[in-house]
């Protein structure tokens, strides 16, 4: 099996889940993943793969820590197999993700609370001084 099977399948897989996934190139950066995979609410995800039985280069290994240490979340695949263990992860992970609505709402009750807080700020410390 060869890698460009697996990225096709975890491409195929990603739209059925209701995403999109777009091959990844950087210019002059090395080790950087394969394919980003986006999803609803913007939520992105890097994904390395290899054929089956390989692992990811020194360079790969850097750049996911990288990606990592900045809050993304990261996935090397080789096979099918891995795909769908990934995939099912990110299925985990976009299940406790609100939605684009939710955190409009949450957005209103914040506005609205800020609002009914902004009044004369108090000074709560004492303004005697002790001599």
């Amino acid at each position: 099996m060869k890698e460009s099977s697996i990225e096709g399948y975890l491409h195929q897989r990603v739209v059925e889940m209701g995403g999109t996934s777009r091959k990844f190139v950087s210019p002059g950066t090395n080790g950087v993943a394969d394919r980003l995979c986006f999803f609803k609410p913007g939520q992105t995800f890097f994904v390395e793969l290899k054929a089956p039985g390989k692992k990811e280069d020194p360079d790969q290994v850097t750049e996911r820590r990288k990606m990592e240490g900045l809050g993304f979340i990261c996935f090397c695949c080789d096979s099918y197999a891995s795909v769908d263990f990934c995939l099912a992860r990110i299925r985990g992970i976009l299940a406790k993700t609100p939605t684009a609505e939710q955190l409009d709402k949450l957005q209103k009750e914040n506005d609205q609370l800020r609002a009914s807080i902004r009044g004369p700020i108090r000074d709560t410390h004492a303004t005697s001084r002790v001599r």
